[in-house]
Protein backbone atom coordinates (compact mmCIF):
# COMPACT_ATOMS: atom_id res chain seq x y z
CA UNK A 1 0.00 0.00 0.00
CA UNK A 2 2.44 2.50 1.11
CA UNK A 3 4.79 1.90 -2.06
CA UNK A 4 1.55 2.35 -4.41
CA UNK A 5 0.14 5.08 -2.89
CA UNK A 6 3.42 7.22 -2.62
CA UNK A 7 3.57 6.22 -6.46
CA UNK A 8 0.22 7.63 -7.46
CA UNK A 9 0.53 10.62 -5.43
CA UNK A 10 3.58 11.58 -7.03
CA UNK A 11 2.11 10.64 -10.49
CA UNK A 12 -1.07 12.98 -9.80
CA UNK A 13 1.38 15.61 -8.67
CA UNK A 14 3.23 15.46 -11.95
CA UNK A 15 0.22 15.47 -14.18
CA UNK A 16 -1.32 18.50 -11.88
CA UNK A 17 1.95 20.37 -12.38
CA UNK A 18 2.05 19.55 -15.98
CA UNK A 19 -1.63 21.18 -16.33
CA UNK A 20 -0.97 24.28 -14.56
CA UNK A 21 2.00 25.05 -16.69
CA UNK A 22 -0.38 23.96 -19.82
CA UNK A 23 -2.90 26.50 -18.94
CA UNK A 24 -0.59 29.53 -17.75
CA UNK A 25 0.60 28.87 -21.05
CA UNK A 26 -2.45 29.17 -22.78
CA UNK A 27 -3.53 31.87 -20.33
CA UNK A 28 -0.58 33.56 -22.15
CA UNK A 29 -1.66 32.78 -25.57
CA UNK A 30 -5.06 34.16 -24.86
CA UNK A 31 -4.00 37.25 -23.06
CA UNK A 32 -1.70 38.14 -26.08
CA UNK A 33 -4.61 37.52 -28.48
CA UNK A 34 -7.67 39.00 -27.24
CA UNK A 35 -6.04 41.95 -25.52
CA UNK A 36 -6.07 44.79 -22.35
CA UNK A 37 -9.56 45.58 -23.28
CA UNK A 38 -11.04 41.80 -23.06
CA UNK A 39 -9.06 41.08 -20.02
CA UNK A 40 -10.04 44.09 -18.16
CA UNK A 41 -14.03 43.83 -18.83
CA UNK A 42 -14.89 40.17 -19.68
CA UNK A 43 -11.37 38.31 -18.10
CA UNK A 44 -12.42 40.23 -14.43
CA UNK A 45 -16.19 38.86 -14.91
CA UNK A 46 -15.24 35.15 -15.68
CA UNK A 47 -12.63 35.48 -13.03
CA UNK A 48 -15.82 36.73 -10.58
CA UNK A 49 -17.66 33.67 -12.10
CA UNK A 50 -15.16 31.43 -11.19
CA UNK A 51 -14.34 32.02 -8.04
CA UNK A 52 -18.09 32.12 -7.07
CA UNK A 53 -18.11 28.82 -8.53
CA UNK A 54 -15.20 27.09 -6.53
CA UNK A 55 -16.42 28.99 -3.05
CA UNK A 56 -19.98 27.38 -4.27
CA UNK A 57 -18.57 23.93 -3.99
CA UNK A 58 -16.13 24.23 -1.24
CA UNK A 59 -18.91 25.31 1.20
CA UNK A 60 -21.93 23.53 -0.29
Amino acid sequence: MGLGAKGDIQQVGQLYKAGIIKFIFLDMINYSIKGIFFEKCIGNALNIFLLAVTVFYVFV
